[in-house]
């Protein structure tokens, strides 16, 4: 695949030897999306363990991780490609937990030198680029500031030096690839890949989804659940966030943010689309969450914003109120709503029965064309799937099992 296909090395490494399909077994593709929220959840809980464990209890760190990736799978445009289509988790998702792991462990690092963290960044930092590129500008964003930080406070940066070097021979990895020049070829046959409109076409999604975001009940519910924190957080970090004083100017802060979340857009809109994917944007999602809770612990620094805040926070029930909201709101988000409906109405269990019994009878399949009868249960949460069995031949099974599979009403 390096070599025809994708450069992703390590995605690509992780789907061939994980794909059970090939001996009939399908419980890696159902195993997935449990396994994915588990490790967003452990990436969270190192991500913020590393950044505030001498500031809050490990309870409180486990309850934010939580509610973060809850956070993070109510703002995926679909579950379909959030979690459901495995390829896709493999990439996307996956990158996300090596991004926050690498950061962890590089903070971790600082702090305390280890072997084992120290290995264990190496290992996220030149493995990222394989997984997804679409993050490493926004990790060697990360990295560069950490330098800046490191060095003011007179600490050893050679750690951190070493994450970039990897990072970069990651990157010029997947640049090299045959496989992705390939790719940017055939690309070149249906897109005009301007420079112009890729930062055009990225500005405008940058803007759009982030005002989605922002308007998002869940996302609301946890900054105000996360305000009485990031009040404590600024006054206790204010000296830390002093270190980045090119950035403490709010204009120069939005625009480095927006050029951050820009740069993971622009390589989509440059070679392959005019329509950003769901998959990416939840990537941005992310970057935008994490910059836009730095932005706050900045405003709050303002003396008159910090009282009025504090006064707010310290009315009777307010933690109360807001998670009583928080789960209010969650429940009426389109993507756990179409969950529990196809959990209780029981759609998920007879999509999945019936897509078994539709794999076995095109394996077991003599003829080079095989009908099959149209799908009748399919749930809500996976509608985006459906797009490609709903009529006439079905292209990616066709190029799975080598025949050629044809869905047929009865009509016909």
């Amino acid at each position: 695949m390096y070599l025809t296909v994708s450069a992703r090395y390590f995605s690509n490494f992780l789907m061939s030897e994980c794909n059970t399909i090939p001996g009939g077994n399908f419980w890696i593709f159902k195993a997935s999306p449990t396994l994915t929220i588990m490790l967003l959840i452990l990436a969270f809980y190192f991500f913020y363990n590393s950044l505030f464990g001498l500031l809050v209890n490990k309870k409180n760190i486990l309850i934010v991780s939580i509610v973060s990736t809850t956070a993070h799978i109510v703002n995926m445009r679909n579950l379909y490609e959030g979690l459901y289509w495995t390829s896709s988790a493999f990439v996307y998702q996956l990158a996300i937990i090596i991004f926050l792991l690498g950061i962890a462990a590089i903070i971790k690092t600082i702090r305390k030198y280890s072997i084992g963290s120290t290995l264990f960044s190496l290992f996220c930092s030149i493995v990222l680029p394989g997984t997804s590129e679409l993050l490493v500008p926004a990790y060697l964003i990360g990295l560069i500031s950490l330098v800046v930080i490191v060095y003011r406070l007179q600490m050893k940066t050679k750690v951190l030096i070493a994450n970039i070097i990897a990072t970069i021979i990651g990157t010029v990895i997947v640049l090299l690839s045959p496989g992705n020049y390939s790719r940017v070829q055939n690309d070149a046959l249906n897109y005009s890949q301007s420079l112009m409109f890729a930062l055009k076409r990225s500005f405008e999604s940058v803007g759009y989804y982030t005002f989605i975001w922002i308007f998002n009940p869940v996302n609301i519910l946890i900054l105000l659940l996360a305000l009485p924190f990031l009040l404590k957080l600024s006054s206790k970090v204010d000296g830390f966030l002093q270190l980045l004083k090119p950035f403490n100017k709010g204009i120069l802060f939005i625009a480095a943010s927006i050029l951050i979340c820009m740069s993971i857009y622009i390589p989509l809109f440059y070679f392959e689309a005019d329509t950003p994917f769901p998959r990416i944007t939840t990537m941005v999602f992310i970057i935008e969450f994490f910059l836009f809770l730095i932005f706050l612990c900045n405003l709050l620094k303002i003396s008159v914003l910090n009282q009025k805040i504090s006064k707010i926070v310290e009315l009777k029930n307010y933690k109360k109120i807001c998670w009583l909201l928080f789960f209010i709101a969650l429940f009426c988000n389109k993507n756990f709503l179409a969950v529990t409906k196809d959990l209780l109405t029981g759609t998920a269990y007879r999509f999945n029965k019936e897509y078994t019994a539709k794999y076995r009878e095109i394996r077991n399949c003599k003829n080079d064309t095989c009908y099959i009868t149209p799908f009748r249960n399919w749930p809500e949460s996976i509608q985006l799937g459906k797009q490609d069995t709903s009529s006439g031949s079905v292209l990616h099974m066709e190029k799975y099992f080598g025949k050629v599979i044809i869905i047929k009403h009865s009509s016909e």
